[in-house]
């Protein structure tokens, strides 16, 4: 068996971004460069991917790397944070967070932080990996909305489980 190999042309990446802003011109891009770039290079990706609004990475390990390289756009932690101390350091780091489980919604509810910080209620809308059950999204969304230690009213998210089948009823639903 030969090891497989992918060849990234950063290029191509700035091209395609391109393209997305040229099709959705007044929206705002998060560019997902979760998984160290998938593979590629964080920095390298996130540098050449400049004119995204801002960035999606796995953890906040990843968004430590893109501050410490000196990202100053929004960077956006999808797995949220795991423990008190990540949730400090978005707090000090300006990196808003996923919120998709019970154990973070109480931990952020019982936290100290030296600022509030921007949080993204992610609702499971058919990939069962995370995220609140749709009937569940309302009041964890008002409950939310009533700690100080969120910053501003919280970004809606979800991962389509059948994105790809645009006219299919469960995209639909």
């Amino acid at each position: 068996m030969r090891a497989a190999r992918a060849v990234i042309n950063l290029a191509a990446l700035c091209h395609n971004l391109r393209c997305v802003r040229e099709a959705a011109p007044k929206s705002r891009i998060l560019a997902i460069i979760k998984a160290n770039g998938y593979g590629h290079g964080l920095t390298a990706v996130a540098q050449a991917m400049d004119e995204a609004d801002g960035f999606g990475v796995a953890c906040m390990e990843e968004a430590l790397v893109l501050r410490a390289a000196g990202t100053d756009k929004l960077i956006v932690s999808l797995q949220g944070f795991k423990d008190k101390q990540e949730l400090a350091e978005a707090a000090a780091q300006h990196v808003d967070l996923a919120l998709h489980d019970n154990y973070q919604l109480e931990m952020l509810a019982s936290a100290r932080l030296m600022r509030p910080v921007n949080i993204w209620l992610k609702v499971d809308t058919g990939m069962a990996r995370l995220g609140f059950a749709p009937e569940r999204a309302a009041s964890v969304y008002r409950a939310l909305r009533e700690l100080p230690q969120v910053a501003a009213i919280p970004v809606l998210m979800t991962h389509l489980a059948c994105a790809d089948d645009r006219g299919g009823m469960f995209t639909q639903r």
